[in-house]
């Protein structure tokens, strides 16, 4: 589907309608996952560049952070060491103040659960898309994205 490289800091690319309630699913690899420095990730409720979710996975987890009016936080965070080259799922969905997300191994059956769940009222709509943190070196291939209208299950 494409390839990011040659980049420098957070790159993004959203698309479609603004919407409340979404889910986003990709599937993605990075060449070299260098700590916190380099993400692979997946944003929701995106406004512009200082307003949205993000669920994203790097050298040392798999995170949900928010970033209102310019200022990031994380609100949810688990280990998981993602691996250089391997290809990962990742899958990510806010329903009202609940924000849910997983990541996986493309060659496994995605989970059951949510691997990372919490709530935040601070963002209630915006655009899907991806967003990743890459150093001059790093090469992102996404394979797969697709962004729909959430509903509860799964």
């Amino acid at each position: 589907m494409g390839q990011i490289a040659n980049g420098n800091g957070g790159l993004n690319a959203v698309l479609g309608p603004a919407n409340s309630d979404a889910e986003v699913l990709i599937q993605g690899t990075i060449n070299h996952y260098n700590g916190a420095s380099v993400n692979l990730g997946v944003v929701l409720r995106w406004n512009n560049a200082n307003n949205w979710y993000k669920l994203l996975i790097d050298a040392n987890s798999l995170s949900i952070i928010k970033r209102v009016n310019g200022v990031s936080s994380t609100l949810v965070f688990i280990p998981f060491h993602a691996q250089d080259n391997k290809s990962y799922m990742l899958r990510f969905r806010v329903i009202g103040a609940m924000l849910s997300g997983k990541a996986w191994l493309s060659n496994t059956t995605e989970p059951i659960n949510w691997m990372v769940v919490t709530n935040d009222t601070a963002l209630t709509t915006g655009q899907a898309g991806i967003r990743v943190l890459v150093q001059p070196t790093t090469i992102v291939h996404i394979a797969m994205f697709q962004a729909t209208t959430a509903t509860m299950g799964m």
